[in-house]
C-alpha cells in the first residue's frame, strides 16, 4: 500500500506536465477519469494509511487532473468530463468502506462542479457500474487483514465490453448520469424510499461474506467419512 500511495503522488506531480503537453496540441475535448483501486477489507481492518492511498487514486487523482484541465476547456468554449464512479458511490456495501467513501466523495465533487460550471458549456457524465467481470477486485491491494481473495465473487458480474459500449453512448449523448447494473440497480431504488429494508439487505450480504471468509480461513470442520490411512 505504501508503494500505491507513492505511485499516486508521483502521478499527481506529473499532471501539470502532461496537461501542458496536451494543451500544446490544442487541448482535450473529452477527459475520461477511469483510474481506480479497489478494497476488500473491513473498516477496522483498514489502516488510515491504506485509506489515504485509496483516496489518492480514486478521489484526488480525478479532482486534481480536472483542476489542471478545466481552465483550458473553459477558455476554448467548453468540454466534457466523464467520471467512472460506482454504484458503491450511492449505496455502500460492507468490506468496501474506504472504496465506497472515495466513490461517494468523487461523485459528490463532480456533481457540485457541474452546477458551478453550468454556464461554461462543461458537460459532466457520471457512470455508475456495478460488479464488472474483470480482475479489479482480485488485484485490490492487500490490506492489514489480507481479505481480498476471500471476499471476491463472480456473482452477477457484467461484461466489460458492455460497460465500454454504454460509456461511449453516454459520452456521445452527454448524459448526466448512467447506471450500468443488473439486480444491483434495485439498491438505488430501495435506499431512499425503504432505508430499513436496504440496511437489512446490506447486513445480510455482510454476514454472508463474513461467514465465507471464516470458512475459507479455517477450512472444513467435518470429520472424514472413511478411515484415514496411517
Amino acid at each position: 500500500m505504501n508503494r500505491l500511495c507513492a505511485v499516486a503522488q508521483a502521478a499527481t506531480q506529473r499532471f501539470a506536465e502532461a496537461v501542458a503537453a496536451v494543451e500544446a496540441l490544442g487541448g482535450p475535448d473529452v477527459l475520461i477519469h477511469n483510474a481506480g483501486v479497489g478494497q476488500r477489507a473491513s473498516a477496522l481492518g483498514t489502516s488510515a494509511e491504506e485509506e489515504r492511498a485509496i483516496m489518492e487514486v480514486n478521489f484526488f487523482g480525478p479532482t486534481q487532473l480536472t483542476r489542471a484541465t478545466l481552465p483550458g476547456m473553459i477558455a476554448r468554449g467548453g468540454g466534457q468530463l466523464v467520471v467512472i464512479g460506482s454504484i458503491a458511490g450511492r449505496v455502500a456495501p460492507a468490506y468496501r468502506t474506504a472504496y465506497a467513501a472515495s466513490k461517494h466523495a468523487v461523485m459528490g465533487w463532480f456533481e457540485a462542479l457541474r452546477a458551478e460550471h453550468a454556464d461554461d458549456n462543461i458537460s459532466i457524465t457520471v457512470v455508475m457500474p456495478s460488479y464488472v467481470s474483470t480482475d479489479f477486485g482480485r488485484n485490490a491491494p492487500a490490506t492489514t487483514e489480507d481479505e481480498g481473495r476471500n471476499l471476491d465473487t463472480d456473482d452477477g458480474r457484467i461484461k466489460p465490453e458492455w460497460v465500454a459500449q454504454r460509456v461511449v453512448l453516454a459520452t456521445a449523448w452527454e448524459q448526466k448520469e448512467v447506471i450500468i447494473a443488473g439486480k444491483e440497480r434495485l439498491a438505488l431504488l430501495l435506499r431512499p424510499f425503504m432505508p430499513r429494508v436496504m440496511a437489512n439487505v446490506l447486513a445480510r450480504r455482510a454476514r454472508k461474506l463474513r461467514l465465507g471468509r471464516e470458512k475459507a480461513l479455517t477450512g472444513p470442520t467435518e470429520e472424514p467419512a472413511g478411515p484415514v490411512e496411517p
